[in-house]
Parts: structure tokens; C-alpha cells; sequence
């Protein structure tokens, strides 16, 4: 019955497609499934007794020794995510997650479940990459712009927006366009008239006196388009401002 109970636990763990293994408190491998072998290249046997961190690019050991030791020191399984060299030499991304194995109170070893995590974070970087691409142009922008979401409350500006109205980026982001750039007597009307915009999903060009943070006034020129989600549902507005005082 221990055979056989064996044998379904090992036919479990050599079955799965994440990376399994287990190495002891010297980092010595005492464990790797067959998708741990396939991955690095190399057989069982060659890999038990190694230190796993010779798979692991040198700057990251320092930190994957801290890991590891708060593992220990918390007893919970904890996820992290490292790059690692694959068995073409290649520079990849993986995620584990490592719990410790104590007997008693003395560390026996860690036990460690991994996956490939290369695309996603290609993803992550190229997503970032159009980020800064689109913030570079958004604050080479003559005009200044403002993003709000279904309540008026702002969400982003760029850097034009800020010498506009006189605050900063951090002044105005989650509060109300309309508390911060008009006088309390105009603030109910032009809420509303967001808000039938938006129920609309119809852009506005329009022209008004919006007010400073030192209280003074300037001549601007709005357009004001739905913005809207991924699902195309018009979640908040995205709004140009153009300082037309001289005109």
C-alpha cells in the first residue's frame, strides 16, 4: 500500500508542468521532477547535488538568500519571482513558490514550485515601454489635458494642465475638476452637465472661465470627449484645455 501510494504521488508530481524541486538548507537539489529536468537540459542525476543557484544569474543570489530566509522564519509559503538560465542560456523569468520543511524546529529543507513567466513579463515591459512613450507625448502637449472619472474626480494631468490652473499633480488627482477650477456658485450646474454628457457618450467643445488655486481666472477653451474602458463603456472624460485669454 506505501508502494503504491508512492508510486501515485510520483506519478502526480512527474505529471505536472510546473517545475518541482526541493534542495536542502545549503541549497543543494535533493528533488526535480521531469518538467524541472526538461527545462534546465539535464537529467535527474545530474542535477540532484547541485546548488540551484548556479541556475540563477549571480546578482540575484544575494536577494534570493534573503527570500529564503524569511521563508524559514515565517513557516508560510511565500511567492516570489527571480530570472533564472535556461538550458540554452538564455535569460528567462520564473515565479516560484517555496515553503520550508522543518523537523521539529530544525530546517530540513524547502520545497519549491515553478513556472516560465518570460511572456508575461515581456508583456509587463513592453506595456511599460508604451506607457513612457504615451506620457512623453502627453506632457509635450501644448494643451492641457486632464482625465476624470464618472464623478469629475481627476485621475491624471499633464504637466501643461498644472501651470494652467496653478496646483500640482498631487493636489488635484481624486479631487473634483469642478472644485478645483470653478467658483462654488458654478460647480452644481457644470456637474450636471458632465453627467448628461457622459449619459450621452457625446463630445463637447465649449468656452469658460475657469479659476486658479490663487483665485484668479483665465479664458479656456474645452474639449471634452467620453473616455472609455476596454469594453467601450464611457467610465469618466478626457478633457483638453487651451488658455484662449489673449483671443
Amino acid at each position: 500500500e506505501l508502494a503504491e501510494s508512492e508510486a501515485r504521488y510520483r506519478a502526480v508530481v512527474e505529471d505536472q508542468t510546473e517545475l518541482i524541486c526541493r534542495f536542502s538548507a545549503d541549497l543543494e537539489l535533493t528533488f526535480v521532477n521531469g518538467a524541472y529536468c526538461r527545462y534546465f537540459g539535464r537529467s535527474a542525476g545530474e542535477l540532484i547535488g547541485r546548488n540551484f543557484l548556479s541556475f540563477v544569474p549571480l546578482e540575484e543570489h544575494e536577494e534570493i538568500r534573503a527570500h529564503l530566509a524569511r521563508v524559514s522564519a515565517e513557516r508560510e509559503p511565500v511567492t516570489y519571482e527571480h530570472r533564472a538560465i535556461s538550458s540554452r542560456g538564455e535569460i528567462r523569468w520564473q515565479q516560484w513558490t517555496d515553503r520550508a520543511v522543518f523537523d521539529a524546529d530544525r530546517l530540513v529543507e524547502y520545497q519549491s514550485v515553478g513556472r516560465d513567466i518570460t511572456g508575461r513579463k515581456r508583456a509587463e515591459e513592453a506595456l511599460k515601454s508604451s506607457e513612457a512613450h504615451f506620457r512623453r507625448v502627453v506632457e509635450s502637449l501644448g494643451e492641457g489635458l486632464v482625465v476624470t472619472d464618472a464623478d469629475d474626480r481627476v485621475l491624471d494631468v499633464n504637466s501643461r494642465m498644472t501651470q494652467l490652473c496653478g496646483y500640482t499633480r498631487e493636489e488635484m488627482l481624486g479631487r473634483p475638476a469642478y472644485e478645483l477650477l470653478l467658483p462654488p456658485n458654478e460647480r452644481r450646474s457644470m456637474f450636471e452637465r458632465n453627467s448628461e454628457r457622459l449619459r450621452r457618450g457625446e463630445h463637447e467643445s465649449y468656452e469658460m472661465r475657469l479659476r486658479r488655486k490663487d483665485g484668479s481666472q483665465f479664458w479656456a477653451g474645452i474639449n471634452a470627449t467620453p473616455y472609455r474602458d476596454s469594453a467601450g463603456e464611457v467610465v469618466g472624460t478626457l478633457g483638453t484645455i487651451t488658455d484662449i485669454t489673449d483671443r
